[in-house]
């Protein structure tokens, strides 16, 4: 298996909405996506793609990304914050760790850009506890 992890170009946005249309049977458009992820009011999220380059036109196999968001500590300091968003890992590729791989490149870019807590909300509290989420 030839699995690439990298960051989503946003010429790419049209592909990441149809695998989450594929996959869920929605029809986001692709003006929702840039409103939730490109024109967020504290920047861009960061945005992570899983690729099967032996598939034809690099098929996209999972998502991560981190929307940033300025929180106010109990201190009345400002800090970057980022919410978890959009995991998905196709099926037929579960259990290859591209979730943990992802989610390596997605702290790193977040750590670069200044983030300190990821958070989110999800009822899949087993692998998100195994890569350090508490």
């Amino acid at each position: 298996m030839n699995i690439r992890v990298r960051l989503m170009q946003n010429e790419e946005i049209h592909l990441v909405d149809e695998v989450y249309n594929n996959a869920y049977g929605n029809k986001r458009p692709d003006d929702y996506f840039k409103w939730e992820f490109i024109q967020g009011p504290w920047g861009k999220a960061i945005y992570v793609i899983a690729e099967d380059l032996e598939k034809a036109g690099n098929k996209i196999i999972g998502t991560q990304c981190a929307i940033p968001m300025n929180f106010i500590d109990s201190h009345n300091q400002s800090v970057m914050t980022a919410k978890s968003e959009d995991t998905f890992v196709h099926p037929d590729y579960r259990g290859h760790k591209l979730f943990d791989q992802m989610y390596e490149l997605l702290f790193s870019e977040c750590t670069k850009s200044g983030i300190k807590y990821i958070w989110g909300f999800t009822y899949a509290r087993k692998p998100f506890e195994k890569i350090r989420f508490s």
